[in-house]
């Protein structure tokens, strides 16, 4: 066998390469938001539903319903029948494509149609719900379908506060929506943890004190790839809410973790319970 006939059979098992072009992803991107309109280019589409069947392949992101099934091709079997079940009136001859993508791109497929559903009963408003789609593209539809329903909530919130002046519309030279998508697909899933712990129940407390837009900017300062408190994002928060946590700080310096314990004690405690 030839070396480059070789190179892309090997690629194509890893899950790296397949037959589906970006016209493909951006079909199935949607019709799992049930939208006719094209709102991003198809080649980001692929990319990132790449990066996502990446993801699960390097054992990075847990889909429940198919890390229960233990046959690999009854797992694909199962992705298949998750996906029609989640795009309103498929095209057979789109879902017939599917046949030629690689185990991990089925199971990237699934997490993008089922963002796209999750954003559909979460803004069933038509044209609120398309100026999101617009803002946030494939990053926030993947976000929402590997994280759920309550990030498509959040998602919706953020793009409100935009639209009232509360928050900025871009981040550096991003869009904030797609920033916000883009931070919560990569990873393990320590920034959604660290989200959905910390900023999802004090909402009000973050934006006054103007930590959304912090946080947005320099993630990493905040948490680990856990989704924990560091001592440097406690230092960070501490500069943005001035005497409201600086208490935890003293004599932090070198304690350790013992110190690192208290500092995020004491800023779940004092800061989000209301100092």
């Amino acid at each position: 066998m030839k070396p480059l006939l070789l190179l892309l059979l090997t690629m194509m098992n890893l899950g790296i390469l397949s037959a589906a072009n970006a016209s493909f992803w951006d079909e199935l991107l949607r019709a799992g938001a049930r939208s006719d309109e094209v709102f991003e280019a198809a080649a980001k589409t692929r990319r990132v539903a790449v990066e996502v069947a990446d993801q699960r392949r390097l054992g990075k992101l847990a889909i429940r319903e198919l890390d229960e099934i233990s046959s690999p091709a009854a797992r694909a079997q199962r992705a298949r029948t998750l996906i029609r079940e989640a795009v309103h009136l498929p095209d057979e001859s789109l879902l017939k494509r599917l046949d030629g993508l690689t185990p991990n791109e089925l199971e990237s497929a699934y997490v993008l149609v089922r963002g796209g559903r999750n954003l559909v009963e979460e803004v069933p408003d038509v044209a609120f719900r398309s100026r999101l789609l617009k803002e946030g593209g494939s990053d926030l539809v993947t976000a929402a379908g590997i994280h759920g329903p309550v990030l498509a909530r959040e998602a919706s919130r953020m793009d409100a506060l935009i639209a009232a002046g509360k928050l900025p519309g871009r981040i550096g030279k991003q869009n904030t929506i797609a920033r916000f998508g883009k931070i919560m697909r990569s990873g393990e899933g320590g920034a959604w943890r660290f989200w959905e712990k910390n900023v999802v129940p004090h909402w009000k407390k973050w934006l006054a004190a103007g930590a959304v837009t912090t946080y947005l900017m320099k993630p990493d300062l905040f948490h680990d790839a856990a989704g924990n408190l560091t001592e440097a994002g406690s230092r960070e928060v501490a500069t943005i809410l001035g005497e409201v946590i600086s208490g935890a700080m003293k004599g932090a310096g070198d304690g350790g973790s013992e110190a690192l314990e208290q500092i995020s004690k004491t800023f779940t405690e004092r800061y989000l319970h209301g100092f």
